[in-house]
This record gives structure tokens, sequence and C-alpha cells, in this order.
């Protein structure tokens, strides 16, 4: 893992791929990752749909799926997916069903949740 930054990916859907906007992306700055973001020349600071290709190029050291409680779902579901096994996070255990991440039009999110991924990446392991 990047001992300095690790990178994050917040997924808030995952079929197709939904990845968290620019509240998320501050969210995990804050907590000390490097966000997955979209491409240059994107205009819309919100969620958006990242490619497969995209998202194994960025090859993210922690995966966060936000879904509702009792997410477990989530995470088989990305298990799911072809070509997961080839995420560092994957290959680590790092994918983590978690909930909060979406945040709302105007609202970060929860300053609970950033503190949860700060002990998550200080950690290298666990549950966020």
């Amino acid at each position: 893992m990047n001992a300095i930054r690790p990178r994050v990916l917040v997924l808030v859907g995952l079929r197709p791929p939904r990845a968290g906007g620019r509240a998320v992306a501050e969210a995990v700055r804050d907590a000390g990752g490097e966000p997955f973001l979209p491409g240059p020349g994107a205009a819309d600071p919100g969620p958006f749909e990242p490619s497969w290709e995209e998202v194994l190029e960025f090859d993210p050291e922690v995966v966060l799926l936000d879904t509702e409680p009792g997410g477990e779902a989530a995470v088989r579901d990305w298990f799911g997916i072809e070509g997961w096994d080839r995420v560092a996070a994957s290959r680590a255990g790092r994918v983590h069903p978690v909930v909060g991440w979406r945040g709302k039009d105007g609202e970060g999110i929860p300053a609970e949740a950033v503190l949860r991924l700060r002990d998550l990446l200080a950690r290298g392991s666990g549950e966020p």
C-alpha cells in the first residue's frame, strides 16, 4: 500500500459503477487517502460513472461500498464482478460496506464516517 496516501475508491452504486463526487473526494483526502476522481475535463462535481477499466487502472487499495445498514450484500456483489481479483483492495481484503457516504446536495460526508476511514487507513485493515 502507498505509505503516504492510500488510493481509496468510494462507490455509491455498482452496476453500473457510480463513484462519489466532490464531497466524497474531500472526505477521503481529509481522512488521509487519495480519492478516485473523474478524468480531465469532467464538468460535474457530483457522483459520476467511471468505466471498470478506469477503476482497474486506479487500482484502489481500499474500496468503500456505500449501502444501507447490513450491506454485506454489496460486498458479495463486488466480488461477483469480473476483474475484481485484479484490484489491490480485493486481494488485501479491504472492501468494506459503509453507510453515509452518498452525501446530499450541499452537504458533506458525516464527520464520524471520515473519522472511521481515517482510523481504517491508519490501522491498515479492519472495518471502517
